[in-house]
């Protein structure tokens, strides 16, 4: 069995999210104190846990804690992969960052595409089912971007109010059916993000990275991260498209065959499940699913989660 680790991104966060974990595992309960420490706030509080402007750092916060304790229990995987935000879960867990740098950079970072939504306001909607050449058609038409290719049938499209709801309209004229506005504000992955984009630039300068002891995976690259490269494939991770779907096939195709998703929701296993076949995928957020995960590792993986 060779395992690769999933982490989330933003967008499946829940209120009390963590708390069981909190209560009942003491490591999880040490990462976050090691973590309120770093920034000077207390997420053992549902409050500040559940705070909207604290949504990427808790994200983060959740997802070390959860990985820390399968680290002391299981052997290392042999890849990790994360969406989005998730890289900098998989970057810390993999040691290419300092927890504590790594924590600030993630406040920071999310503090720089909070100023670039109010500069560059956006939409973004999921589209199910649409080719490969309907989405650049779309694209080459409205001025929309495409911002993540998740799975095989599944693109995400993203741009200015007027770009997005002319995209809507093209896809629904060319017999796209299922066609789902996110709750967002900001355009990720688009070039609406310059201006995060620039100031996250300027903020890895400051920061000392490594190789990571694991392989990670870039969502921008399609390839491992390496200390040469990484300050730069993170600063066009704001700009570029995320191409998880891709990422699978490189990590299946080296014969990994049981994923664990780590944070909140379980989006990145649904994905899995439509891009790959022949493999195990299991999430973990809560005391009840970390248990199942312990007791299916244990007996060697391969079922696919409920």
């Amino acid at each position: 069995m060779k395992i690769g680790y999933l982490f989330s991104g933003q967008g499946h966060q829940f209120p009390g999210m963590g708390q069981d974990l909190f209560t009942q595992e003491p490591l999880y309960r040490q990462t976050i104190k090691d973590i309120s420490e770093i920034l000077n706030q207390d997420f053992s509080k549902t409050e500040v846990m559940d705070n909207p402007q604290n949504t990427a750092v808790s994200i983060v916060t959740f997802s070390l804690g959860i990985e820390r304790i399968l680290a002391n229990e299981f052997k290392n995987p042999a890849v990790e992969l994360g969406l989005s935000l998730g890289e900098y879960s998989a970057l810390i867990t993999a040691e290419a960052m300092e927890l504590q740098t790594g924590m600030q950079v993630v406040q920071d970072r999310a503090r720089y595409m909070e100023e670039a939504a109010r500069i560059n306001p956006g939409k973004m909607i999921a589209v199910m089912k649409a080719s490969s050449d309907q989405i650049k058609s779309v694209c080459e038409r409205t001025g929309a971007f495409p911002a993540n290719f998740n799975t095989p049938v599944q693109t995400v499209l993203g741009g200015t109010d007027q770009s997005v709801m002319q995209a809507t309209k093209f896809l629904k004229d060319e017999g796209i059916k299922r066609i789902v506005p996110l709750k967002v504000d900001a355009a990720s992955h688009t070039p609406l993000m310059e201006h995060a984009s620039e100031l996250l630039e300027r903020r890895l300068a400051e920061v000392e990275v490594t190789s990571p002891t694991v392989p990670v995976i870039s969502n921008t690259t399609t390839q491992p991260f390496d200390e040469q490269t990484l300050k730069q494939v993170l600063v066009e991770q704001l700009v570029e498209p995320t191409r998880f779907s891709t990422c699978l096939k490189e990590i299946s195709d080296k014969r990994v065959n049981t994923f664990v998703e780590i944070g909140p929701g379980k989006a990145l296993t649904g994905f899995v499940k439509k891009t790959l076949s022949g493999v195990g995928a299991y999430h973990i957020d809560s005391v009840e699913t970390l248990n199942e995960v312990r007791h299916a590792l244990s007996q060697g993986g391969l079922e696919y989660d409920r």
